[in-house]
């Protein structure tokens, strides 16, 4: 069965590995860069099964604006854990009375997403949906919170459920919420 795959940073490093995986496994890719007419040439050209778009989450417009497969998509905001540095990576929106869900799927890769090891080592982070920039807290959830997180992530974006059957790690769910005082 051939699933979409969402990969952001496509146009080099691990977003290239992992776009070009899926292109050769079969599947759809949904592939985001700064630059598209690079991302499309280094995955090879153009092809029915790659729909290349740009984001380049430092722009504000595109930050404010930006919609996956027709989808709402937030910027998360960590610190390096490793380099120190500030990592912005685009997420699917998925909200509840004022929190935030961050799934580590990876599109059902082997390993969970550098952010989600950003997050953990420290979970001071920024969430900006649309032009809304908030500081919050992340906390990884288990058990029955895990469970209605899953849900309403499944029904915000319902390729979670298969990127989860794919993969033997149990996909990860950090809940954000808003920080008392600005970090």
């Amino acid at each position: 069965m051939s699933k979409v795959i969402l990969v952001t940073g496509a146009g080099r490093g691990l977003g290239t590995d992992i776009a070009r995986e899926a292109l050769a496994a079969g599947h759809r890719v949904v592939a985001t860069g700064r630059r598209p007419e690079e991302v499309e040439e280094t995955l090879g050209g153009p092809r029915d099964n790659l729909l290349v778009t740009r984001l380049d989450v430092t722009i504000l417009e595109d930050a404010e604006n930006e919609r996956l497969r027709d989808l709402p998509v937030v910027i998360l905001t960590t610190l390096g854990a490793k380099s120190g540095k500030i990592r912005k990576t685009p997420v699917m929106r998925v909200e509840h009375d004022g929190s935030y869900a961050v799934i580590a799927s990876m599109a059902g890769a082997p390993t969970h997403p550098v952010w989600y090891h950003n997050a953990v080592a420290d979970p001071r982070v920024e969430l900006q949906d649309g032009p809304i920039r908030q500081d919050m807290l992340a906390r990884e959830v288990a058990g029955d919170e895990k469970a209605v997180w899953w849900a309403r992530a499944v029904e915000a974006f319902p390729d979670y459920a298969e990127y989860q059957k794919n993969t033997d790690r149990e996909i990860p769910v950090l809940v954000l919420e808003p920080a008392a005082h600005e970090h």
